[in-house]
């Protein structure tokens, strides 16, 4: 009952709800993130779910898609505005699950949201990939 919004993209995570708490994109962010190792893992071990497309055209890779406007732009009104009131689009916890997905997909959207980031300085700030010694670390373009 708390989100009465049912206008979702295509790939968007249903984790809007959340914000009524202010924090609907980070949580969508951070599933998308862990959907994604859980894919790598996966497909290490013979499951590739990045290929997978659900029975309504569902995948993965139309997630890494919807959300490349925001980070891209670093604005969290676009597309109807609804994480404008969120706390943080955290752009530098980005870096490392579109890597991934540039990894897999070879997208050309995924490329710009990491163009992006690395043009306008964004530093990859995600901790729970690398431990502690991520902040450190500052990928280059290519």
């Amino acid at each position: 009952g708390a989100d009465t919004d049912s206008n979702y993209a295509d790939g968007e995570i249903y984790d809007r709800y959340r914000v009524v708490q202010n924090n609907g994109f980070g949580y969508a962010m951070y599933h998308l993130k862990f959907m994604t190792h859980a894919g790598i893992m996966l497909y290490q071990n013979g499951i590739d779910i990045f290929e997978y497309i659900g029975k309504n055209g569902e995948n993965l890779l139309l997630s890494f898609k919807v959300y490349a406007d925001y980070l891209i732009e670093d604005d969290l009104t676009l597309h109807g505005g609804h994480y404008s009131n969120d706390k943080s689009l955290n752009r530098g916890m980005a870096y490392n699950t579109y890597a991934i997905g540039y990894y897999v997909y070879k997208d050309e959207t995924i490329k710009s949201v990491l163009d992006a980031l690395f043009d306008q300085k964004v530093g990859c700030n995600d901790i729970e990939v690398l431990g502690n010694s991520a902040i450190f670390i500052y990928p280059t373009k290519d």
